[in-house]
């Protein structure tokens, strides 16, 4: 069986826009997780800057209020 040259190529073209869509979709994807890990690496971040600030043992009364304001 031959298959005509206008056959070919539809078949071309809908093999081509199947790949373009699964692109995108795989970029969208790509990018939200890109987006959800950047956000919770910034999250942990803030979590350990807070931990240190909070671990320090406050040694003038300076210290002490900024303590207390943490706790507040």
């Amino acid at each position: 069986m031959h298959i005509s040259p206008q056959l070919h190529a539809y078949n071309t073209m809908q093999t081509e826009q199947q790949r373009l869509s699964t692109k995108d979709c795989l970029e969208r994807y790509h990018n939200t997780l890109d987006r959800v890990e950047k956000q919770m690496l910034e999250d942990y971040n803030k979590r350990v800057e807070r931990m240190k600030e909070v671990s320090v043992t406050p040694r003038t009364g300076a210290d002490i209020r900024r303590s207390i304001d943490i706790y507040a």
